[in-house]
């Protein structure tokens, strides 16, 4: 594999997901409490979708072409795209049609601040099941509590993708970058006999471009269909990612 640092493409990300698949069994997350009771061998990916459903989308493709299950965490509340739009309907469709979960991505300041009975979770989770048609069975958070990190596995009878046994062994690009290093290399250390690996559809294409790179390109795409300027969008961005898009998209 090339530099690891160095290569947000697509093809680097087949490769690692070759590795994972050849050590692992791919389970989407609604199915982690089974997989984990019975000590499975198993990689739960997962992709938080911040920005973009249409980059999900050409991921979920490869991924099925590449033989990876995965789940798709979406945002009812983002303020790049809407669930009840048709052409974020037939994204999801296409997504769930490649073999891949559908769940939530919860932001508690737009979705509703966390209460110990999970009433605000639930009555959320209810509005994103009449908006897509789609039942939620895990959620991730956005930016997420200490609450929730470590935390159970269930919620409210979901799954919580920062439950303590799912952080056992915990691979992310958060941000652009893989905090814990090589990623390739962490594949051949296993910590756990299962793997959560987060990967943002964000950060990746069919060319290698630096993840901050790739967001400014999407920020100034967004700027021209919202007919609002780049600064505006980029501003925009920061705040719901903290990841700051370079001031020239070229």
């Amino acid at each position: 594999m090339t530099a690891w640092s160095a290569d947000w493409s697509y093809a680097y990300l087949r490769a690692l997901m070759q590795r994972i698949g050849a050590r692992y069994r791919f389970a989407r997350l609604e199915h982690a409490p089974a997989e984990l009771a019975a000590n499975a061998k198993v990689a739960f990916v997962r992709h938080d979708v911040d920005m973009c459903l249409e980059r999900a989308c050409a991921l979920a493709k490869l991924e099925a072409e590449w033989g990876v299950v995965a789940t798709y965490h979406v945002m009812s509340s983002s303020p790049f795209y809407d669930l009840g739009s048709p052409s974020s309907r037939a994204a999801l469709d296409t997504i769930r049609a490649h073999g891949h979960e559908i769940g939530m991505h919860y932001h508690p300041p737009v979705d509703g601040e966390l209460d110990p009975e999970h009433a605000v979770l639930d009555r959320a989770c209810a509005r994103f099941e009449q908006v897509t048609g789609i039942d939620v069975r895990s959620v991730s958070f956005h930016m997420p509590a200490s609450t929730m990190i470590g935390g159970p596995l269930l919620v409210s009878g979901r799954v919580n993708a920062y439950a303590a046994p799912l952080l056992a062994w915990y691979l992310s690009d958060s941000q652009g970058r893989w905090r814990e290093g090589e990623p390739a290399v962490s594949i051949e250390r296993p910590r756990a006999d299962h793997l959560q690996i987060l990967v943002h559809p964000l950060w990746w294409g069919e060319h290698n471009e630096v993840p901050v790179q790739r967001l400014g390109r999407l920020v100034e795409k967004l700027a021209r269909e919202r007919n609002e300027s780049y600064e505006a969008v980029a501003d925009l961005a920061y705040a719901h990612i903290l990841v700051r898009p370079p001031n020239v998209a070229s």
